[in-house]
């Protein structure tokens, strides 16, 4: 049942893929990577690097990603490094519309501990 299931589902992407208008596969790769990769990096270091940041301000600020990636028509290389950017950027403003209402201090890169205080941990 389970191959039966990939099977369709793998024909059905190959009709979509190859209903698109495609200039070459390692673009679409390349625009499909950014999209995903770049999210996952940008929601990282919002996460990581500031304190106001909630879950909503997180999902606008991948919204922009989407939003940039389908409807600006950038170099496949620069993709990547303009959706982190997007991501965090939009993200932080959205932050101060949504803040973060539980105190996440401790676990951003202020609120880490000493190396000192770690070793006493063991």
């Amino acid at each position: 049942m389970v191959t039966v299931t990939v099977g369709i589902l793998g024909t059905l992407l190959a009709v979509l893929l190859a209903s698109c208008d495609i200039r070459s596969l390692f673009y679409f790769f390349q625009k499909v990577l950014g999209l995903l990769s770049s999210g996952v990096v940008g929601i990282f270091i919002l996460g990581i690097f500031t304190r106001r940041t909630s879950a909503a301000a997180a999902l606008v600020g991948t919204a922009a990603l989407v939003w940039v990636t389908r409807f600006t028509d950038l170099y496949f290389f620069l993709y990547a490094t303009v959706d982190i950017g997007v991501t965090v950027g939009t993200g932080f403003l959205a932050s101060f519309l949504w803040p973060q209402r539980a105190s996440i201090a401790a676990l951003t890169w202020r609120g880490r501990r000493p190396n000192s205080a770690r070793a006493n941990d063991v």
